[in-house]
């Protein structure tokens, strides 16, 4: 291996490795096992480690329904209806079924079953959980407009991410047709500066945003012939969004809405609803263990980052606010038990989409001899990608001998 890592193509590059036998911990080759160096999304590997230690695999995230008024009997809410979210990144079509309105059913099915029919007021938004602007510490500013950018809010339906679908035209040089599917209001398309190829060319679409717009721009080109192109994108205002998608599952479930849809940060706060004896209603998300398979596998940065956020606000004793200082100190009490020195561990979210993230090669091995032994192990274990088999990994190294081996 250090002959491989010495090769004249490797000059400019800095190689960080330490492997050590699982059961005896024993170092079996290293090399700047100790240099801090930029993890990029392995750092997902210690915030869902973090999350199933702290939270536990059966761990379900709250998101509360809350009746401003009287519930009559025939089923009108007289008042309005408060949604305040904690969150849970689980209100989309993978995790929840993926069938058609499966993202937000779970809220239809729990007002029906409260036997609300009618809501005479506004449905109120209440994203306090997630103060701030919801972009990870360390992001750029380019990254917010990518799938893998999304921003972490407290309510949020399907990833927070539409998609882009680009129609070439039936020669070389006509212009395309853009569209976001489904629609989100606020968000636009200008494909002006795109066009369609030769129908033998490689595709070469760009997107872009500039800073505050809300008009996505489409740039480059895509081949005649070569049918839809898409990408996934991140929406502007994720709590706007589910906001829509809310009020339209809600029509469609035979819920009717007489007011407007509008966020109102703290509101379920101000109505001290437990101690009024108010009613409550609730949406679990799935269970922690599930979230981070759904992490790990796909490398999702707003899970990661929403899980950061939710052992952050536990740990803190916060169940209504979280903030990533709640979650750095979650982690850095989590590496103390685990016998990781914290100045090894340098994270300021959850992801590793931070250009500032830095970790150890030493602290990487550290972290999965713990979690090796660890409890919840199985549950940490399932959640990597299987090499040729599934995840980030499911193209790689097939037809050698690590397919199906390699985590």
């Amino acid at each position: 291996m250090a002959r491989w890592l010495d090769r004249p193509f490797f000059q400019q590059a800095t190689w960080g490795v330490s492997v050590a036998d699982a059961a005896t911990g024993e170092v079996v080759f290293e090399s700047n096992a100790r240099r801090l160096l930029k993890p990029g999304s392995t750092a997902k590997l210690f915030t869902t480690a973090l999350a199933l230690d702290l939270l536990g695999a059966g761990y379900e995230i709250r998101t509360d329904l809350i009746p401003d008024g009287r519930l009559t009997r025939r089923g009108t809410l007289l008042g309005d209806l408060i949604i305040r979210g904690r969150g849970d990144g689980s209100f989309c079509e993978r995790l929840r079924g993926n069938v058609d309105g499966a993202s937000m059913a779970a809220f239809v099915s729990a007002l029906r079953e409260a036997g609300v029919r009618r809501v005479r007021g506004d449905l109120v938004l209440d994203d306090a959980f997630v103060p701030g602007s919801g972009v990870g510490t360390g992001w750029t500013w380019d990254d917010t407009q990518y799938y893998y950018g999304a921003r972490a809010t407290a309510l949020l339906v399907d990833e927070s991410t539409v998609d882009l679908v680009v129609t070439p035209g039936r020669r070389e040089g006509d212009p395309v047709m853009a569209r976001l599917a489904p629609v989100v209001r606020g968000m636009s398309v200008d494909a002006s500066a795109c066009r369609t190829g030769a129908p033998e060319a490689r595709g070469d679409l760009m997107v872009d945003r500039k800073p505050g717009s809300t008009v996505l721009l489409c740039s480059g080109f895509v081949p005649a012939g070569g049918g839809m192109v898409t990408q996934s994108v991140a929406v502007l205002d994720p709590v706007d969004w589910f906001g829509e998608r809310l009020s339209e599952a809600l029509r469609k479930g035979g819920i009717s809405l007489g007011g407007v849809v509008r966020v109102a940060a703290g509101k379920a706060d101000d109505l001290t609803h437990e101690a009024a004896g108010r009613r409550v209603w609730t949406v679990s998300s799935r269970p922690v263990a599930e979230l981070v398979r759904a992490t790990m596998k796909p490398s999702q940065n707003l899970q990661a980052q929403l899980l950061f956020l939710q052992s952050g606000a536990v740990f803190e004793g916060t169940p209504n606010r979280a903030t990533e200082a709640g979650g750095v100190r979650a982690l850095e009490a989590f590496l103390r038990r685990g016998g990781i020195p914290t100045s090894a561990v340098r994270l300021d979210e959850g992801s590793g989409l931070s250009r500032s993230a830095l970790v150890t090669p030493e602290a990487m091995v550290l972290l999965l001899r713990y979690m090796d032994r660890h409890a919840l192990s199985q549950e940490y274990r399932e959640a990597l990608p299987v090499a040729g088999k599934d995840g980030t990994l499911r193209s790689r190294f097939r037809g050698t001998p690590l397919e199906g081996n390699l985590r």
